[in-house]
């Protein structure tokens, strides 16, 4: 990906080009062996294209890959956002598996955790080189743990307000 030093509301963000561009992070499960929070401040331009923002398998929104998001997955949910400034979370551990968009819970499914130990984590675009992002990334926050729903609601608007995300309802 590409630095750019005044994207999001004037702040740097990662361009991600939509071809194969893409960073490695390695096995994370150590940081988070039981559960985690994932937020995601993003502006999506790849129309009708599917995504990925944060992963670590090929296998999509699935409470046994719980950091993963990809577009047009309708095994869980058919409608993320193909356009436009987000930010999405994820809540994941053995009681809890939900997504965020913008404040609104888009969708959940049944709880189960599984930390991704032994796999490569990736922001972008599968570690194969599938389902690239194009759009920008200015901030990534991981807690090793679920978040309660005020505390979730901050961080939420805290992105929101930072880079200019007007439609964020929490």
């Amino acid at each position: 990906p590409l630095l750019v030093a005044a994207g999001a509301n004037g702040h740097p963000v990662l361009r991600f080009d939509g071809s194969s561009s893409r960073i490695y992070l390695g096995d994370l499960s150590r940081y988070f062996p039981s559960g985690a929070t994932l937020f995601v401040a993003t502006t999506i331009n790849n129309n009708d294209a599917d995504y990925l923002l944060f992963g670590n398998s090929s296998f999509y929104e699935s409470p046994d890959h719980p950091m993963t998001f990809h577009a047009n997955a309708a095994t869980f949910n058919p409608n993320l956002p193909q356009a436009g400034s987000y930010v999405f979370a994820l809540n994941s551990d053995n009681s809890v598996y939900n997504m965020v968009t913008n404040g609104t819970l888009v969708n959940s499914a049944a709880p189960g955790y599984n930390n991704g130990q032994g796999v490569n984590w990736t922001i972008g675009c599968m570690a194969s080189g599938g389902y690239p992002l194009n759009g920008d990334i200015p901030e990534l926050i991981l807690y090793d743990h679920v978040l309660s729903s005020t505390e979730a609601a901050q961080v939420g608007r805290y992105l929101a307000d930072k880079y200019g995300m007007s439609s964020y309802t929490a």
